[in-house]
């Protein structure tokens, strides 16, 4: 009689499980590895949730298949603890089609050896073998479709591909025994190719953005063919296929920076090779269509292109920006005109209200690092008031909580500015960093609530130290620091965390010299310098500016 106990990892409270079992003390890794997701292989802060059971019904619908688990159990075994764990995270198990083709050449290829001794298979031998291999070309028919689609949905990498319950995986099989339609698919190129970035991300930094730059190239050079064709024909299908063509070309741009550039855009060393690919895209984009025309969904394409452009030459708070500001201003100033535009088109479409109070958050930051604070003001004020206006109703409570907090954070750092900075902590910073304030340091937790735990402490600790409270400053910057080393434990090459660990390093150094901690503080400022120096010779594009927006910290 099988048992299943939590699929593939249980708690024990007490002694050992099996002796398929893995268990470290150091980072409390139990389970039974071929029936493991990647999240629990990961060993990191993300929490585990019924995903990891949907990966391990699809590891026992595979072997149900197959005969077989997708990754064979002795030799997961028999690699180590980090090439276990690299297996299960990174390697695509084949298809149980694929699997089952392998089996048959095997058995079609291996030499037909008599189970009696004789030399010669007999007759029975011969028979029986000929059923086997009949058995898996049929069994090969029956799986190769649906059910490959339905397991490889159940043994995604990412769980957020999976499906969210046992219910959603049984509804699907149902559908497949009905001779419906299912609902699993195969993953689009797009996907495959965001998926070989995270399975490579330092050789992709730059070839990702040149491999898609190619990519818009060659759909650049068509550009003038269409044009001219939607022209010259009026009417009729002809006209409907010019513009699907269109249609077609703008949603390529819209999933690459959707689905491909965030694979990259965090690593770091990948400035010049992101701003090169918002640069093309947005050119490509341009020649597709006038802004100023009436069609929306092209002013939208447009609006979304303009703001990721300004962002990746030089947000004030963006992982590898050039912070050529001139060029983010002018590019920021257009996405915003352009969502203005849409909003008063449709002043009930919550998106575009959202995405108004961002941009003129966004622009209101460039200024501020341009000096012009008078100009940055009173956008910091319109963008709180509509933030404030649209997180009453946003259905996503906890994104408004998030949006709410961004945006007080930034009004205080106007008070603080104008050395009002008992005021900022009152109004801005301590009722909105609550959550994160509270929460102990400690996993498993995501890389956001990390980030946003990371820059509460900040802020109350920036406020805290100009108010003369070195000791509660140092707590915090503490607590802050702490949730940095988290955030880089999870990906240790996102460079705005790189950037995070040297500004408090400075902040500590400070705190504790204000403190009269003479020798800690000169030697969190050494650790300073050191880190730093690292952040800029891996990314010599981007390191002097990542120091230029810690030195204003």
């Amino acid at each position: 009689m099988p048992k299943v106990i939590d699929f593939g990892i249980a708690k024990a409270t007490k002694g050992r499980l099996t002796d398929a079992t893995v268990y470290t003390q150091l980072h409390q890794f139990i389970g039974t590895p071929a029936y493991m997701s990647p999240e629990q292989a990961e060993m990191g802060g993300l929490d585990i949730d019924t995903r990891s059971d949907i990966y391990s019904l699809g590891v026992l619908l595979y072997e149900l298949l197959t005969g077989s688990t997708p990754f064979d159990a002795r030799e997961l075994m028999s690699q180590g603890l980090d090439a276990m764990r690299k297996t299960i995270r990174e390697k695509e198990p084949v298809r149980p089609s694929t699997k089952l083709s392998q089996m048959l050449v095997a058995a079609d290829g291996s030499p037909r050896q008599s189970t009696s001794g004789l030399a010669i298979p007999t007759a029975e031998e011969v028979s029986a073998d000929s059923r086997r291999q009949r058995r898996l070309k049929e069994q090969i028919h029956r799986v190769k479709g649906d059910l490959d689609w339905i397991v490889m949905k159940c043994l995604e990498k990412d769980r957020t591909r999976r499906y969210e319950t046992a219910n959603g995986l049984a509804a699907d099989l149902k559908r497949h025994l009905n001779n419906e339609p299912v609902l699993a698919r195969p993953p689009s190129a797009t996907y495959k190719f965001r998926k070989a970035i995270r399975r490579n991300k330092l050789a992709f930094t730059a070839a990702a953005a040149v491999a898609v730059a190619l990519i818009l190239g060659v759909i650049g050079t068509t550009v003038g063919l269409l044009r001219a064709e939607k022209q010259r024909l009026a009417t009729g299908e002809a006209r409907r296929l010019a513009e699907q063509r269109f249609q077609s070309a703008r949603r390529f741009v819209d999933d690459v920076f959707k689905e491909v550039e965030p694979e990259f855009s965090k690593l770091i060393g990948a400035s010049k090779a992101r701003e090169a690919l918002a640069r093309i895209s947005v050119t490509f984009v341009e020649s597709l269509g006038n802004p100023a025309q009436s069609d929306e969904a092209f002013q939208t394409d447009l609006a979304k292109l303009y703001s990721r452009l300004a962002d990746s030459l030089g947000g004030a708070y963006s992982e590898n920006a050039l912070a050529d500001y001139e060029s983010v201003l002018r590019y920021a100033n257009q996405s915003l005109a352009l969502w203005r535009e849409l909003a008063r088109k449709d002043s009930s479409n919550f998106e575009r209200a959202r995405m108004v109070g961002n941009l003129e958050r966004f622009v209101a930051i460039i200024l501020r690092e341009m000096g012009r604070y008078e100009e940055a003001k009173p956008l910091l004020q319109s963008s709180l008031n509509r933030t404030e206006a649209n997180a009453k109703v946003d259905p996503d409570p906890d994104r408004a909580t998030r949006s709410l907090a961004i945006a007080h954070w930034h009004a205080g750092g106007v008070l603080e500015h104008e050395k009002r900075f008992q005021q900022a902590l009152e109004e801005h910073y301590l009722p909105y960093s609550k959550a994160w304030l509270e929460r102990p340091v400690a996993r498993p937790v995501d890389f956001g609530t990390a980030h946003y735990c990371y820059i509460a402490h900040g802020v109350v600790g920036d406020a805290l130290l100009e108010l003369g409270r070195a000791g509660e400053a140092l707590a915090h910057f503490e607590k802050s620091f702490q949730w940095v080393k988290i955030k880089l434990e999870m990906d240790s090459d996102n460079a705005r965390a790189a950037r995070d660990r040297v500004g408090l390093l400075s902040s500590i150094g400070a705190a504790q010299l204000a403190l009269g901690q003479t020798e800690q503080g000169a030697q969190s400022l050494d650790e300073t310098d050191r880190h730093a120096e690292v952040l800029v010779a891996r990314d010599p594009a981007n390191g002097p500016v990542q120091l230029q927006f810690i030195a204003a910290l």
